[in-house]
C-alpha cells in the first residue's frame, strides 16, 4: 500500500450540501451555510496494488474520511465516505445492479436498482436530486431525463457535442440553453429565452495546453461579470477570483469528484459558471458531470454509459473512471483517461477533436481495409507485395488507405487523418515520415471514379510511391 499527501488550503468560507445519510460529495442545490475553514489542511491518500484509491483521509478535517474496496476487475464492493456505508453488487457485463446504502450509527438504509438498455446505457439513474429516467438515441446521447415534472432534453450535432438543454417543470420552460464549441470545448453559452445577445455567457480556454482542458475565464456581459479560473494539478477548478482579485467561488471535492463543500462567496452564479471537476461541465439540475461524450456519475464513481475507447484498445470495464484513481488520472472527452495513453488511443482522441466520431471510426475500418488489401494484392511480377516496413506493400497500403478515405470522407477530411496518424508515431524518423506523407498525399490524388487498387498500384509500378528511404549519412 503506497501512501501520499496533498496540501489543501480551504481558508474561505464554504457551503455544504444537503445530505440523506450522505455526509459529503454532495450537490449544491438546497446548500445550508456552515462554519468557515480558516485553516489549511493535509490529505493523505492510500492505494492497493493495481493503484487503485482505497483511503482519503484529512489530517485536520474529521469529516473527510474516505474508503473504498473493490473486486478484481475494478468494480467498487463497498465504499465508506464519512457516515455513509455503501455496498455494490455488479453483473457480468460491470454493471451495478443493486447500490445499499447505511447510515453509519443510525438504523436507517435505503436500496437502488439501476437499470440498463441493451447497449450499456444506464437508463434508472439516481442522484442527489433523485431517480432520473433517461431515454437515449441511436448514438448512445441520453436525449431526454424525466424525474417527476421535471423533464430535460438534450440535442447533440454530429460531433456528439451537446447543443441545445432544455429544463422544463410542468408547461414551465426554466432553462432554454444553446452552446457554441471551438472543437470540443465550450466557448459560449445562452438562454435562448431572454433575445439578448449579452445574456451569452462565454468562456477562454487555456491556450498554452497542446489540447485545451482547462478553463481560462468566464464573462457573463448580462450581469456584468468576469472570472478567472484558478485550478489545481489535478485538473478541477478550486475557485474562481474577480480583476480584483476577491475570491468569488471555492469549491472542495471528494474524491471521486463530489463536492465536499462549495462557495459562492454571497454570488449566486452555481448555474452560469458550470465547471468544476476535472474542468468538466457540472449539470447542476441532473446532479452529474457531462464530459462531452458521456455522463459521469461522481457518487458511484462510475459512467453512465460504455467507454467506446476503453472497449476499442480491448479493456474489459467498461463503466470504470479512470482506473479508480481520480488522483493521479483525468479524463479526456469522456473516452479515455489521461497520462498513461496508448499511441492508438491519443490517436483516436486527436482524429475524434479533428473530424468527429463517425469520421474517425470510419478512417478506422478503412485502415483495417487498406491492410487487408495490401497483403494481399499483386505486382506486375504476379507476386504478392514484399515490404510491410519501408516496402512496396507498406507504400500501397498508405497510398490505397489515403484513396479510400478521400472518396469515404473527403479529401480534406483525408488529409487530416492522415497527418495526425503520422504525427501520432512518436519514434517515427523524419525520413519516414516523409515517405509516408508522400504516398498518402499520392493516394488523395485519384481521380474521381478511379479505383483506388488500380490508382496506387499504377503509381507503384511508374515509381511514384515511394519504397525506399534515402540512405542516411554516417555520423562521424
Amino acid at each position: 500500500m503506497r501512501d501520499t499527501t496533498m496540501m489543501h488550503p480551504a481558508s474561505r468560507r464554504f457551503w455544504r450540501g444537503r445530505a440523506v445519510c450522505r455526509a459529503r460529495g454532495l450537490s449544491p442545490r438546497g446548500v445550508r451555510r456552515v462554519s468557515s475553514f480558516d485553516y489549511p489542511d493535509i490529505i493523505r491518500y492510500a492505494y492497493n496494488i493495481r493503484g487503485e484509491l482505497t483511503n482519503a483521509v484529512a489530517d485536520v478535517d474529521a469529516d473527510y474520511r474516505y474508503s473504498y474496496a473493490y473486486d478484481d476487475i475494478g468494480n467498487r464492493l463497498w465504499s465508506l465516505e464519512n457516515t455513509n456505508y455503501a455496498v455494490y453488487a455488479a453483473n457480468e457485463l460491470n454493471q451495478y445492479t443493486l447500490i445499499s446504502n447505511f447510515c453509519v450509527g443510525i438504523s436507517q438504509s435505503e436500496t437502488f436498482e439501476p437499470q440498463y438498455d441493451d447497449d450499456g446505457n444506464q437508463t434508472l439513474i439516481k442522484t442527489e436530486t433523485g431517480i432520473w429516467n433517461v431515454q437515449y438515441n441511436g448514438e448512445n446521447r441520453p436525449i431526454y431525463w424525466s424525474n417527476g415534472a421535471t423533464n430535460i432534453v438534450m440535442a447533440f450535432d454530429r460531433m456528439g457535442r451537446r447543443v441545445k438543454y432544455v429544463e422544463m417543470n410542468g408547461a414551465v420552460t426554466n432553462s432554454n440553453k444553446a452552446f457554441t464549441y471551438d472543437k470540443y470545448v465550450c466557448v459560449a453559452n445562452s438562454d435562448t429565452r431572454i433575445n439578448d445577445v449579452s445574456n451569452s455567457m462565454t468562456y477562454i480556454w487555456n491556450p498554452i495546453e497542446p489540447v485545451a482542458t482547462r478553463p481560462l475565464t468566464f464573462a457573463n456581459f448580462h450581469v456584468p461579470l468576469l472570472l478567472y479560473y484558478i485550478y489545481d494539478g489535478r485538473k478541477n477548478v478550486s475557485c474562481t477570483v474577480n480583476d480584483k482579485n476577491i475570491t468569488m467561488q471555492a469549491y472542495k471535492y471528494a474524491p471521486y469528484g463530489g463536492f465536499y463543500n462549495w462557495n459562492v462567496g454571497g454570488q449566486d452564479y452555481p448555474d452560469a459558471q458550470i465547471y468544476g471537476f476535472s474542468s468538466e461541465c457540472y449539470d447542476i439540475m441532473i446532479d452529474l458531470i457531462y464530459h462531452n461524450y458521456r455522463h459521469y456519475d461522481q457518487h458511484t464513481g462510475r459512467w453512465c454509459g460504455r467507454d467506446g475507447l476503453d472497449e476499442l484498445v480491448g479493456n474489459k470495464n467498461l463503466f470504470c473512471y479512470v482506473k479508480n484513481s481520480p488522483l493521479i488520472m483525468y479524463d479526456y472527452l469522456g473516452l479515455s483517461y489521461g497520462r498513461y495513453y496508448t499511441c492508438k488511443v491519443e490517436e483516436m482522441c486527436d482524429a475524434i477533436l479533428s473530424v468527429g466520431p463517425f469520421d474517425a471510426l470510419t478512417a478506422i475500418y478503412l485502415a483495417s481495409e487498406a491492410k487487408s488489401v495490401a497483403s494481399k494484392v499483386k505486382g506486375k511480377n504476379g507476386k504478392t507485395l514484399r515490404g510491410e516496413h519501408n516496402g512496396p506493400q507498406d507504400a500501397f497500403r498508405h497510398c490505397y488507405w489515403s484513396c479510400r478515405m478521400v472518396q469515404e470522407l473527403g479529401k480534406d477530411q483525408a488529409k487530416e487523418i492522415g497527418d495526425n496518424h503520422e504525427r501520432c508515431d512518436f519514434g517515427q524518423p523524419q525520413d519516414e515520415r516523409d515517405m509516408d506523407e508522400h504516398n498518402n498525399a499520392q493516394g488523395r490524388a485519384v481521380k474521381q471514379g478511379e479505383d483506388c487498387q488500380s490508382h496506387c498500384l499504377n503509381l507503384l509500378e511508374d515509381g511514384s510511391l515511394q519504397t525506399k528511404l534515402p540512405k542516411r549519412r554516417k555520423t562521424q
